[in-house]
């Protein structure tokens, strides 16, 4: 058995690689502890903070219950049990574990700090401010006390305080990638689109470095960062990079040793045999580890000119949005040429598409993690500043784009949470192969309003019977490079059949912005 000593220097290691945001090493480090010495709940809670930080939930929850096994009176492995159990979505289970916490007494500050975001998650924005004041007059340091505070202001429309709150909580967590996100998105909402991006190129940055994109951040990110993107893919997304290294190897954008990161890739795609998302063996995650879901190259060059086309005319596009009853319209030649020649370019070259969890035949690119270039920031800026009629000083809340494989499907029925929808596509003409088709079809039915977003946004066959005893009618707006439908978010929609020529730079690419939060009708 490890003497007491060795123990200790090796839980203090486990500290230290916890604190600098490294899961992965510091996972090991208390599995050592585990394995070489006695069993102990502070070990194995830690191990469940982990897991939990992960995503792994039902993993997390079995170190908790170990902890707990072990001493039944320890207040804090109630409470991270609470805090699983609703992360996972088992509310009554949450509340009663965070309940026992605080009766127990040793973690009061953090049982009314759970206690108050679990009321939060209820709706109960007020409440849980309140109760959140409370807990931070005990443990003014407490950053998961102002992150919760920052929530809850949040939910009550206050974005400016709620930045504030989460400024708050970061300079105490600043590793904690979950509050640096909070913060970036109530940096949106108040309007503060350069603070917003420089705080998702520091998300990028700590999540996503590698040896060619912030190295000093390399051994910390990636598969050491636990993020879940790390050990998951799928066929079509090894099939994307694989295309794309090549594509940037052909240009001579990467070294000529990515040839050899090419064929890794080729052998993992050749051992996975299904569309949906699949775990990388331990043997497949070390062949990819140094590149895979990594930024590797992005073109990030200044846009001077302006990206939004000066000559389009806001009182004509608004009269016809208006008009259309709900809400929709299609503008040509929305961006200048030179600004979606350049976007293109920034979405064929940058290794940005992370987002895989698409079995239909894409990846996706998404705001907060990658795609937020300076043009996009331009973009963002001047749509509701040309368009100010039709925008009606709407804010952006999210942006993303997608890139289709020729001969699969594009995204199924859904709508938006969100007022305004801007959907355009980039990719040339020339390579659409079925012109008056492969745009979008919308309906003319809205979401009702109290549908929630999983059900607006992915419950096909609840949409589909909604649609058909609506007696809902679809227009379909046809394909074209530059062309961009505006709409009501609340409107059902989805990609229309399309055929494109195969290879890369031919690949389907359609950008979708957001503004405004979803209206109460």
């Amino acid at each position: 058995m490890t003497s007491g000593a060795d123990l200790d220097r090796l839980q203090a290691l486990a500290i230290e690689q916890y604190n600098s945001g490294n899961l992965v090493a510091a996972q090991a480090s208390y599995r050592e502890v585990l394995v070489s010495g006695t069993a102990d709940p502070t070990v194995l809670g830690m191990l469940g903070v982990i897991a939990a930080r992960m995503g792994e939930h039902a993993l997390a929850e079995r170190f908790f219950m170990g902890a707990l096994s072990l001493d039944p009176a320890f207040a804090d492995q109630h409470l991270n049990l609470g805090l699983c159990r609703r992360d996972s979505g088992d509310g009554a289970a949450a509340t009663a574990s965070i309940r026992r916490a605080a009766a127990l007494g040793s973690a009061d500050s953090r049982s009314l700090i759970a206690l108050a975001t679990s009321a939060l998650a209820t709706g109960a924005a007020r409440e849980a401010e309140a109760g959140l004041q409370k807990a931070l007059l005990l443990a003014p340091a407490a950053a998961d006390g102002w992150n919760g505070l920052g929530e809850a202001r949040l939910a009550a429309g206050c974005a400016h305080s709620a930045a504030t709150a989460f400024q708050r909580a970061a300079a105490v967590q600043p590793h904690l990638l979950e509050i640096a996100a909070n913060l970036a998105t109530a940096q949106l909402r108040s309007g503060r689109l350069g603070a917003a991006w420089s705080s998702y190129e520091r998300i990028l940055a700590r999540r996503r470095a590698s040896p060619w994109f912030h190295p000093e951040l390399s051994e910390q990110a990636g598969p050491a960062s636990g993020h879940g993107s790390f050990r998951e893919t799928t066929r079509t997304k090894l099939a994307h990079d694989v295309e794309q290294l090549r594509y940037l190897l052909g240009l001579g954008l990467v070294p000529a040793t990515y040839a050899e990161t090419i064929q890794r890739y080729e052998a993992v795609l050749a051992e996975i045999y299904t569309a949906l998302p699949v775990r990388l063996t331990a043997n497949q995650a070390e062949r990819l580890a140094p590149t895979y879901n990594r930024v590797l190259h992005r073109r990030m060059g200044a846009f001077t000119t302006p990206a939004v086309n000066p000559r389009l005319d806001d009182d004509a596009i608004a009269a016809r949005f208006k008009a259309a009853k709900p809400g929709i319209v299609w503008v040509d030649e929305l961006l200048t040429q030179a600004a979606v020649e350049e976007l293109h370019r920034f979405c064929l070259e940058s290794t940005i598409w992370f987002d895989y969890r698409h079995p239909e035949g894409y990846v996706g690119a998404m705001l907060g993690d990658g795609f937020t270039s300076p043009l996009l920031l331009q973009i963002a800026h001047e749509l509701p500043e040309r368009l100010p009629k039709l925008f009606g000083g709407e804010m952006l809340t999210q942006m993303w784009a997608f890139k289709y494989e020729s001969g699969h499907a594009g995204t199924d029925l859904h709508a938006d949470a969100a007022r305004l929808n801007v959907n355009f596509w980039i990719t040339p003409d020339e390579a659409n192969l079925s012109p008056g088709r492969g745009g979008l079809e919308v309906w003319d039915r809205l979401a009702p309003a109290d549908w929630d977003f999983a059900k607006f946004n992915s419950d096909q066959q609840a949409i589909r019977r909604f649609l058909a005893e609506a007696g809902a009618r679809s227009v379909i707006i046809p394909y074209r490079r530059n062309r961009a439908a505006i709409f009501d978010s609340d409107l059902f929609h989805r990609t229309d059949d399309f055929s494109f020529e195969p290879g890369y730079a031919n690949r389907r690419i359609n950008v979708t912005i957001l503004y405004g939060e979803r209206a109460r009708r």
